[in-house]
């Protein structure tokens, strides 16, 4: 880590934050090819923190940081070419980054290859490889992977209908207050005939 990255994490901690000197060191850390600050001046761009919102100039210190290995900046990226926010939007692209963020132990990650898998984001849609990346998530412990195992198993999609499944998956996404998951919990108990 830079001494600069080190010196404007610090500043950041405190409670009245100099946006402008914190700014100035993670410009000067990211120059030097600090991937963490390339990272979060990637992230001040994204969300127009100390600095106008600018999603272009956002991808291009994401791109660096990811190249680098950083998997938060590895799945923002991957959101930024699902969505077209900063580049061309491309469905492959933010496949290969969803993947690159696994990779980096990126924790939403694997939820998110599993619904470009079920979908056929930017990738051949199949329903078992989906269903084995919302089981890696759920054992993570992502509440909406865990959703998901639920409605598969309730509805029987792309696997057996499992009503005991169902419930388990549903109560444990439930547990980690997923809100859809509440309420299909609820429904779900109150149509047990």
């Amino acid at each position: 880590m830079s001494p600069e990255y080190d010196e404007a994490l610090n500043l950041a901690r405190r409670r009245s934050v100099d946006k402008r000197r914190v700014l100035r060191l993670l410009r000067t850390a990211a120059a030097k090819g600090e991937p963490l600050a390339q990272n979060a001046l990637a992230s001040w761009y994204l969300h127009g923190v100390g600095v106008r919102r600018d999603f272009a100039k956002a991808a291009q210190y994401l791109r660096l940081a990811a190249k680098a290995g950083v998997g938060e900046a590895c799945y923002n990226l991957a959101l930024s070419f699902e969505k077209g926010t900063g580049v061309r939007r491309s469905p492959k692209a933010a496949f290969r980054w969803y993947v690159a963020a696994d990779r980096c132990r990126d924790k939403q990650a694997r939820g998110q290859i599993a619904r470009c898998y079920w979908y056929g984001i930017g990738v051949k849609a199949d329903k078992a490889t989906a269903l084995a990346w919302y089981r890696k998530a759920a054992r993570t412990g992502d509440s909406e992977a865990m959703y998901a195992l639920g409605i598969s198993y309730e509805l029987g999609q792309g696997i057996s209908r499992n009503r005991a499944r169902a419930r388990k998956w549903y109560t444990r996404a439930a547990a980690l207050r997923h809100v859809d998951a509440k309420r299909a919990l609820k429904t779900f108990i109150s149509h047990r005939g």
